[in-house]
């Protein structure tokens, strides 16, 4: 789940870098001070759909539209 607050919620879903800060109810925790946040950056270009998932890199396509978004063709390394 992503989200945003109401005076952000002009900020564009495609080519937006988002930290991923909770998945469902349970809050994402690092144990270093310096590790690498996992986010997730949409490509409108090419359709690719990348980032870090807090251990691997990870890449794939994508579609959107006003309602959806749905990934495919995903690898990780």
């Amino acid at each position: 789940v992503f989200a945003i607050s109401d005076e952000k919620s002009n900020i564009p879903l495609i080519g937006t870098t988002w930290e991923i800060l909770m998945i469902g109810d349970k809050k994402i925790s690092l144990d270093q001070s310096d590790a690498k946040r996992p986010f997730l950056l949409l490509n409108k270009k090419e359709s690719q759909a990348s980032g870090f998932s807090g251990c691997n890199r990870f890449t794939g396509t994508y579609k959107s539209d006003a309602t959806s978004l749905k990934f495919s063709s995903a690898m990780a390394s």
